[in-house]
């Protein structure tokens, strides 16, 4: 009996791939370096921040270094200026609201947010969408803290809860969920409708695999 839900956030909860597009131009710009269409950004993220920050750099940076050695300050520059911007565009996505609700009526199931976004930017997002009040916890990164593949958010999560892995599901959009949810020993559920390829998420073989919202409640319920 499933007795914890887990969610990842961006791509799987609500859609924030504009305001994250944006914020990384503003960080390019901020550095000197060209800034890219949203477009080729949208297709660099799930795999975690400083590869969206190294994917979105020239070859060579204006300053003579190579651009992996400012992956750092990127990354650094684009919180900063992301958090400002978070809820500019940012919206859950269709049907998210109606089953997140539907699951937390269930008997017996808890919710969380378990994310690789800064604790900070992820309860300004949950707050400001009116969705925090369906959570019993939120789990994002702070200082120390590893993220995703690793377990450690979702084994905080979990220990928060009270809920053994075994009786717990994670649902995500990326490879970086399904791998977490293994090394914690977790069910994990992919969504079809997120930032993932779809096909190469269905390959690697998920407990489950969502292709649209109105599916998680049939899922996990």
């Amino acid at each position: 009996m499933t007795k914890a839900v887990l969610f990842d956030l961006d791509g799987t909860l609500v859609d924030s791939r504009k305001d994250i597009a944006v914020s990384v131009n503003r960080m390019l710009k901020e550095m000197g370096f060209p800034t890219r269409d949203n477009g080729e950004i949208y297709g660099c993220i799930g795999g975690g921040i400083h590869k969206l920050v190294l994917a979105s750099f020239p070859s060579e940076s204006v300053t003579g270094k190579p651009a992996s050695d400012l992956v750092d300050e990127g990354v650094e520059r684009f919180w900063r200026i992301y958090k400002d911007h978070v809820l500019d565009t940012t919206i859950p996505y269709a049907g998210i609201r109606e089953t997140l609700l539907a699951l937390s009526g269930a008997d017996g199931i808890k919710l969380c947010v378990a994310t690789n976004k800064p604790l900070t930017h992820a309860r300004i997002i949950l707050n400001g969408l009116d969705l925090s009040r369906l959570f019993a916890c939120v789990k994002g990164w702070v200082p120390g803290l590893p993220v995703k593949p690793d377990p450690a958010i979702l084994l905080r999560a979990l220990g928060d809860l009270g809920i053994s892995p075994g009786d717990s599901v994670m649902v995500g959009d990326g490879m970086n969920d399904l791998f977490a949810a293994r090394a914690a020993g977790m069910k994990c559920c992919l969504v079809g409708y997120g930032y993932g390829d779809k096909t190469k998420l269905k390959e690697a073989g998920p407990d489950f695999f969502a292709e649209r919202v109105e599916d998680l409640k049939e899922i996990i319920g």
